[in-house]
């Protein structure tokens, strides 16, 4: 397949990703969906921390560019544009580490998908891994987006994590043989590997609020009760 060609399709079907989160955002039935999944009625988290990106070359040395290298962008509900540098390429057989401040990821006890990546562009393997601690990684799989349709969907219950499993990282690697190997040798564009536009969970939970933050409060509050009631008898 020609340089050419690929990058035309490659930016149609992107397109057609924006096209369907646009049409899901401006929805007059009030639904919500995103790379062509409905999640109307159903809260989705998505990843607010980057906590690494290491892209890898191609075959001649090229890494991802001309805004197809940015992982911030990988943050946030799936929001590419043709117009803006709105997703993350992994390269060939690069990855991409993801967090979650306030929610974890856990199973759901059922088959719903609990787990869900955002892909732009050809659709291109990639493992998936997840992690409570960064030290120790799962296989969740390998995840690969359906043509025409961005949001790929993993149940984690199935990998025997269920309700009292947490995770707070997400960790993607592309799988080097399923994706091109090589950038354009005519010009400096280059996206090779899987590019991620968003990663969300929608079985959660929330992440505690650690008890030296409810001991300052309970503090704060007794210092301000107790001048409210110096005040007072100051004025009788």
């Amino acid at each position: 397949m020609s340089y050419s060609f690929h990058k035309n399709a490659h930016s149609a079907i992107k397109t057609l990703g924006a096209c369907l989160i646009a049409f899901g955002s401006a929805s007059a039935s009030g639904s919500v969906v995103y790379g062509g999944e409905d999640f109307t009625g159903i809260p989705v988290y998505f990843a607010d921390t980057v906590v690494s990106y290491d892209p890898l070359p191609d075959i001649n040395g090229k890494l991802p560019n001309a805004g197809s290298d940015n992982p911030k962008a990988a943050l946030g509900a799936p929001d590419y544009v043709s117009s803006g540098p709105f997703y993350a390429s992994l390269g060939v057989g690069g990855s991409l580490v993801l967090g979650f401040k306030d929610r974890y990821l856990t199973g759901s006890g059922n088959a719903n998908k609990d787990l869900w990546i955002f892909e732009i562009g050809l659709p291109e393997a990639m493992t998936v891994e997840i992690s409570k601690d960064l030290n120790e990684w799962f296989s969740v799989g390998e995840a690969k987006a359906s043509s025409g349709k961005a949001a790929i969907g993993i149940d984690i219950d199935s990998y025997g994590y269920g309700p009292s499993a947490f995770f707070s990282y997400v960790r993607l690697i592309d799988v080097a043989g399923d994706s091109e190997l090589r950038c354009s040798t005519s010009t400096d564009y280059c996206f090779v590997g899987a590019d991620i536009d968003a990663v969300g969970i929608a079985s959660t939970a929330p992440v505690p609020v650690p008890t030296a933050f409810w001991l300052f409060g309970s503090a704060l509050t007794l210092f301000s009760l107790f001048g409210k009631r110096k005040a007072d008898l100051a004025r009788i």
